[in-house]
């Protein structure tokens, strides 16, 4: 949550089962603003068909804001110079902040963990543990926290002060419902919290 202009950095839509969120980029833009990445989460969620541009943008740091549903994923990604469009098809991706389609690191030895271990098996009333099965592991890295690039949970000392993974989110889409399940301690892999969804398998209008 961004508590300064009360936006976030993921967000998920209970009724339309849609999802959105963004990646923060290193890009800075050449005046200085205020404004947060935050702000373009609701944004996105809050229309069906979100048409952005560069000069709605432009005063923005760089950035990668992704939407998903079950009918796929589209990238918006802006680095402060030119705002591409992509669409995801299907299969396993991994984005990091230095851009879609970019190596790095933590892609590198993690991407693969993931394409090789069993899809989960979703529905809306299982236990996160049996609904997200061994992705929930490859998560907690055996609660491995390392300050090295590769590392999906990280602890490291910047300018003096400590950053740390603090928390982890599954979320799955379909057209009729959704689930989102969060880990809020990483060093505690079985405490991972079902966030019932209300609107799951209603019809909604038009």
């Amino acid at each position: 949550m961004d508590i300064m202009t009360a936006g976030s950095w993921l967000a998920l839509n209970e009724r339309k089962h849609t999802l959105a969120f963004i990646v923060n980029r290193e890009e800075t833009p050449s005046v200085t603003t205020k404004k947060s990445r935050g702000e373009l989460v609701l944004q996105e969620l809050s229309s069906d068909n979100k048409q952005w541009s560069e000069e709605m943008v432009r005063d923005y740091p760089g950035f990668i804001l992704g939407k998903a549903s079950a009918n796929g994923l589209i990238i918006h990604e802006w680095n402060t110079k030119r705002l591409i469009k992509y669409q995801l098809g299907k299969g396993i991706h991994g984005i990091s902040v230095r851009g879609v389609g970019v190596t790095h690191p933590r892609l590198d030895k993690h991407l693969p963990l993931f394409r090789h271990s069993p899809l989960p098996e979703l529905n809306s009333k299982s236990t996160s543990q049996r609904a997200w099965g061994s992705w929930i592991k490859l998560f907690s890295n055996d609660n491995n926290f390392s300050s090295d690039h590769s590392a999906l949970i990280w602890r490291r000392d910047i300018g003096g002060v400590l950053w740390a993974s603090q928390s982890a989110a599954c979320i799955g889409l379909g057209h009729n419902e959704s689930r989102f399940d969060v880990c809020n301690s990483l060093s505690r892999l079985e405490v991972w919290d079902h966030i019932p969804n209300p609107f799951n398998n209603i019809e909604r209008e038009n």
